[in-house]
């Protein structure tokens, strides 16, 4: 079986993908259980195009789909035809990734090198580790719609394509370092941003625009260097002045990690109620 999949006394997990189809689809159930993980290195390098999610969907593992160059489309929605061995530009393609509402955490470069270019997360609580979308070449948006605990690991999107990101019902996030450095098409940026770290929007040359409050909890080291279009309030001038202390994305990285454990384990009773369609 070219989907290794293990079975475990509540969930079961996506541990390798060792084929060569361009589609591949996650079942939602394997033995009875849910599938709630894809774990790390599961699909690393493959040469799949799409990857369909089931809706049971929690966390993605550590480089999960890290260098997979080809992969376009990764989400809950199902294709009119999963046999197909070739991704058409038709309608039965989904044009956005759409991640399953359940889906919060996603590793370590976990998207990283890969060819996704508009994803969509629909939870509530999102964490995103360092470098999961880093190096992102045709990356141009990346969606929060519903998300009010947003938190972002160092170089999440560093060197990526990425255009827009928005996020409008997040609460204070934290930018940790090097986030966005190097993320040269940057344009908008739709969220509440409460502390900046070293260089994390370093050379965003086309960044015009964030939201942000009239005193930051933290700004780091050359943090806006090279964003040549981007307007800082006159009155504010003093506040932006780099500080050389140290980085708080670690302190808040671990803690928002803790929570979302804590939600997970909170919530692993609600496997319970999964049904098979």
């Amino acid at each position: 079986m070219a989907l290794q999949i293990n079975a475990y006394a509540r969930h079961a997990s996506v541990v390798k993908y060792t084929g060569s189809e361009t589609i591949v689809q996650i079942p939602k159930l394997y033995q009875g259980k849910p599938v709630t993980e894809i774990l790390e290195d599961a699909f690393s390098g493959s040469q799949a195009e799409a990857v369909v999610l089931p809706d049971t969907l929690r966390e993605i593992g550590d480089r999960a789909f890290f260098n997979c160059r080809k992969l376009r489309y990764i989400g809950y929605e199902q294709f009119r035809n999963v046999s197909d061995r070739k991704i058409p530009d038709s309608p039965m393609i989904p044009s956005v990734s759409v991640m399953p509402s359940r889906l919060g955490m996603v590793g370590s470069a976990a998207f990283k090198g890969s060819a996704l270019k508009e994803v969509v997360f629909r939870a509530d609580y999102v964490l995103l580790a360092k470098s999961a979308f880093e190096s992102c070449a045709s990356l141009k948006l990346v969606s929060f719609p519903d998300c009010t605990g947003l938190t972002l690991g160092k170089r999440v999107f560093m060197n990526s394509s990425l255009e827009i990101l928005s996020a409008p019902k997040a609460i204070s996030v934290t930018v940790p370092e090097h986030a966005f450095s190097g993320c040269v098409k940057l344009a908008v940026i739709d969220m509440k941003i409460d502390a900046v770290g070293t260089k994390s929007f370093y050379n965003c040359r086309n960044l015009q625009k964030l939201n942000i409050p009239n005193k930051l909890r933290h700004i780091g080291h050359e943090a806006f260097e090279g964003c040549s279009r981007l307007q800082l309030p006159d009155q504010a001038a003093e506040k932006y002045t780099p500080l050389f202390t140290p980085e708080p994305e670690d302190d808040v990285f671990d803690c928002f990690t803790d929570l979302f454990l804590d939600l997970k384990d909170s919530s692993e009773a609600d496997t319970d109620g999964f049904e098979d369609e």
